[in-house]
């Protein structure tokens, strides 16, 4: 018969993550959590990696707060009028592109 799965609480995730640093055994993780080292550290990475998820881009999520003036900015760069082709696309604003640059429209 197949082991049901048994969720973790908030203490027993603190105190797994405790002994881990502490470097206990797996015979002590057994004994308390009723759970092996190798499921501890499975369920931190797991934790690790949903904290460090990398978006589909390949770029990983910051904590940077961007001012009012960028968020402006980035909102009139956005409403700023383009082609069809450059919307579908994704081509640059020609005052960003290295067309724009060639034929002087840069800023």
């Amino acid at each position: 018969m197949k082991a049901t799965r048994k969720d973790w609480t908030k203490e027993e995730a603190a105190l797994a993550l405790r002994m881990l640093e502490e470097g206990a055994t797996d015979a002590e993780f057994r004994a308390r959590l009723g759970r092996s080292k190798s499921c501890v550290r499975a369920k931190r990475d797991r934790e690790l990696s949903a904290y460090f998820r990398w978006s589909a881009a390949g770029n990983q999520p910051s904590r940077i707060t961007l001012s009012a003036e960028v968020l402006a900015d980035r909102a009139r760069r956005a409403l700023a009028p383009r082609s069809l082709t450059a919307v579908l696309m994704g081509d640059p604003p020609l005052f960003r592109s290295a067309l724009g640059k060639k034929m002087g429209m840069s800023r």
